[in-house]
């Protein structure tokens, strides 16, 4: 491609030249959002924002002065127009601007609109996109909610329902939790389509002001082109204009000499005056004065007759004087429109071009970005959530959603059902596979009291045999036949359970067998309680039998004096003030007793001792609680009798430990899903609790604590212990019944939080300086 020898090539405007700030859209700017446009700093009128239409009604004189065409040397002014479009940043131009595309556009002469028109519908495709991105945000975002919703309220109404327990439950919870870790994937995913259909839109705003800047500047130039061309026509025309009416002066002044006038040499154009004093053209053709001159005489002969040849020479020097200035104007003229022309064709005109150029590229480069982020988005969305459900076998991620399922253990879950099904009913109505205790059923012994019964029964014999001496008095752990306990499940007439007593006669007690009653015939120690057998005592030589009813007339719990108050279905507060304690007594009797022999026991708690034996201890406890032993063999011998009574004087207290009045507030911060929430809101509600009940509920928690602690060995983990305690720490008022089903799950979740968050709530605030 050829140039004109006076072409300047420009390949990029001077500083100060562009408005537009190109960016460069590259993948290590995934989070670009921030298109910055720099305004002007000058106020020239090229750059004003006035419609097109005000721009065309305003005179050429305006125009001129505008960019200083009005003063000598108009280049001067079209160089401070192109200085005043503001500073250009020090970016690198694009690798992808092509150069041979920019010098086409300038070859062509609707370069202008072209790239108008070009960048018009780079935005319109900018829109559709940012439409897009917004619509379907809105949808992915729709969803998100949707699916959190649902998550939610179907947790909640699981939790009301009387559903399965177990591992089925923990499985269902995690795959919700699964939904809503894809509910919070798409949830990212819309805010990031959002922020791109921001972006798209501010890109579209900042191109069609860039757009209207430079569409604007460009038409300026055009007009100020334009007129300079009606400049030189109209110094044409005016000259054309001197040149035939001196045309007519000449013709009226050398009418009469035909020959010179026929040569055309002293007429307007000719060798005279209209061909630079050169001689005839010898190819002009002949007669061209002459047809000249004919056509002055024909239109302006009548005007110069009856004139004098002074007035006729006057008038030709005032018309050649005339010529002489249109001749100069029009030279200007048409130097300066050259001037114009040559200026804006090789420079304003190619820096135009370029800006609007690289405008259009910074559309098309910035939607085609978007649309490859949102690919990238819309994969790592989708491979995100592929990861959830199955995050293939990365141990920090957690098992998928097929593998949570298949973890449902149906059988475990139905072996705890039947473990927890007699706590949380109660005592079943109907008949009973036991029998009660007074009817002669019999316990087996706990391993270390069968063991202290083996060796006093093996002491026994072998003195029997050797001595009619009396035995000596055994330790008062080592007795536990005044139950009736059997030491081994061999027949009575083959082994026998002794116990010794004091002596009521210096002969000391006789220990025999009546084979037609089938007992055993022991005397009673203050630890021991008769049997349902008649029991005979020789005294003094002579054997006197004594009926059990007339024993159990006389018969006093061993070991309660005189009552000092009842203990059993007092009022906490009343109790802790009657005794001057901080805790109960029976609270720290009984606990202490199933710390040192049921810490290993299997099922502490959850399972029930015999219904007698622990109305017996509780008729003890009642009467006077500081004087029985719980832990002797007589009560520890079957832990969950301890552990039954203790249950018992949290069921009969007159109020819940948690208080009726905090009841609501307890269930409704057990509802809270997240588990920081839950023990805050908990841990104020504990707070709140009078005096009595936070010191009883600090020391029962601190118990439970050590029980849970020991789960692998007696299976009683913080779940099994807040289905046992629930309903009974937190008790439903008496205007609900005392029994809300659709608030066991929720009494449950209360006592597991408060156990589990122990050291938080009690300890660490103990620490602190708090209550």
């Amino acid at each position: 491609m050829e140039y004109q020898e006076d072409y300047v090539d420009v390949k990029r405007p001077r500083d100060g030249d562009d408005l537009y700030h190109p960016k460069q859209y590259s993948s290590d700017q995934a989070q670009s959002s921030n298109y910055q446009q720099i305004s002007p700093e000058t106020t020239n009128s090229v750059l004003s924002t006035a419609p097109l239409s005000k721009i065309k009604s305003s005179t050429s004189a305006d125009r001129r002065m505008s960019v200083g065409m009005g003063q000598p040397g108009g280049y001067t002014g079209m160089a401070q127009v192109a200085q005043s479009q503001g500073p250009r940043g020090d970016e690198a131009v694009p690798v992808g601007f092509d150069e041979a595309v920019l010098r086409g556009l300038c070859d062509m002469d609707c370069s202008l609109s072209l790239l108008a028109d070009r960048i018009k519908q780079g935005i319109v495709s900018c829109k559709q996109v940012a439409t897009f991105f917004r619509s379907r945000a809105d949808v992915e975002e729709k969803y998100s909610r949707s699916l959190t919703e649902l998550y939610r309220s179907t947790g909640d109404v699981y939790a009301r329902g009387d559903c399965k327990a177990g591992t089925f439950v923990q499985a269902y919870n995690s795959g919700l939790r699964l939904q809503d870790q894809l509910a919070q994937n798409r949830l990212r995913f819309a805010q990031r389509l959002n922020e791109m259909a921001e972006e798209l839109f501010s890109l579209a705003r900042e191109g069609e002001k860039t757009r209207k800047i430079h569409k604007e500047t460009g038409s300026r130039y055009q007009l100020i082109i334009q007129d300079a061309e009606t400049a030189v026509e109209k110094a044409k025309t005016r000259l054309d204009g001197i040149v035939e009416e001196l045309d007519r002066v000449l013709a009226a002044k050398e009418g009469e000499t035909y020959k010179d006038t026929r040569g055309g040499y002293n007429t307007v154009g000719g060798p005279a005056y209209g061909n630079n004093g050169s001689a005839p053209s010898a190819s002009a053709p002949s007669g061209h004065g002459k047809s000249k001159l004919g056509k002055a005489m024909k239109t302006g002969g009548l005007l110069f007759k009856g004139k004098g040849s002074g007035s006729l020479q006057k008038q030709e020097d005032d018309s050649r004087a005339k010529m002489d200035h249109a001749n100069e104007t029009f030279t200007k003229a048409v130097a300066e429109s050259k001037q114009l022309r040559k200026e804006y064709f090789s420079f304003q005109l190619p820096k135009i071009m370029r800006l609007l150029k690289e405008c259009a590229d910074e559309i098309d480069l910035g939607t085609q970005y978007h649309l490859t982020r949102f690919a990238f988005l819309y994969e790592t969305m989708t491979v995100g959530d592929g990861a959830v459900l199955n995050p293939l076998g990365n141990p920090e991620e957690g098992p998928g959603l097929k593998a949570i399922f298949e973890s449902i253990d149906n059988r475990t879950d139905f072996k705890s059902y039947m473990q927890n099904y007699a706590v949380i009913r109660g005592t079943p109505r109907g008949p009973r596979r036991e029998g009660p205790y007074d009817d002669g059923f019999q316990m087996p012994l706990p391993p270390h009291v069968q063991r202290s019964q083996d060796s006093t029964f093996s002491a026994s014999q072998s003195s029997a045999h050797t001595s009619p001496q009396p035995q000596a008095l055994p330790s008062p752990h080592s007795q536990a036949s005044g139950y009736g306990y059997q030491t081994s499940p061999q027949p009575p007439s083959t082994s026998q359970m002794q116990s010794s007593a004091p002596p009521l006669h210096p002969s000391g007690p006789s220990h025999s067998y009546n084979p037609s009653i089938g007992s055993t015939i022991t005397t009673q120690t203050n630890n021991t309680v008769p049997t349902n057998s008649s029991i005979t005592q020789n005294q003094g030589g002579s054997g006197e039998t004594t009926s059990l009813t007339s024993y159990q007339q006389d018969y006093m719990a061993p070991g309660i004096p005189a009552s000092t108050g009842h203990t059993f279905g007092v009022d906490l507060g009343e109790q802790l003030a009657r005794d001057g304690t901080a805790v109960p007594r029976i609270v720290e009797k009984c606990a202490a007793a199933i710390e040192m022999y049921g810490l290993e026991s299997t099922g502490v708690y959850r399972l029930s001792g015999t219904s007698s034996r622990v109305q017996a201890l509780k008729a003890a406890l009642d009467n006077d609680v500081n004087a029985v032993d719980v832990e002797s063999d007589e009560w520890s011998a079957d832990i969950n009798v301890v552990c039954g009574a203790l249950k018992l004087w949290f069921r009969e207290l007159p109020e819940p430990l948690l208080t009726h009045g905090l009841y609501h507030s307890f269930i409704e911060a057990a509802r809270y899903e997240n588990d920081r929430l839950r023990h805050i809101r908990l841990h104020e509600q504990v707070n709140e609790l009078p005096d009595p009940n936070y010191a009883t509920l600090k020391f029962f928690m601190a118990h439970l604590d050590k029980i849970r602690r020991h789960e692998s060995v007696n299976q009683m983990s913080v779940s099994n212990l807040s289905i046992v305690f629930g309903p009974t720490l937190l008790g439903a008022p008496p205007e609900e019944g005392g029994l809300n089903l659709e608030h066991m799950s929720f009494q449950c979740k209360a006592i597991e939080t408060i156990l589990n968050k122990y050291q938080e709530i009690f300890v660490e605030e103990d620490d602190d300086g708090g209550r």
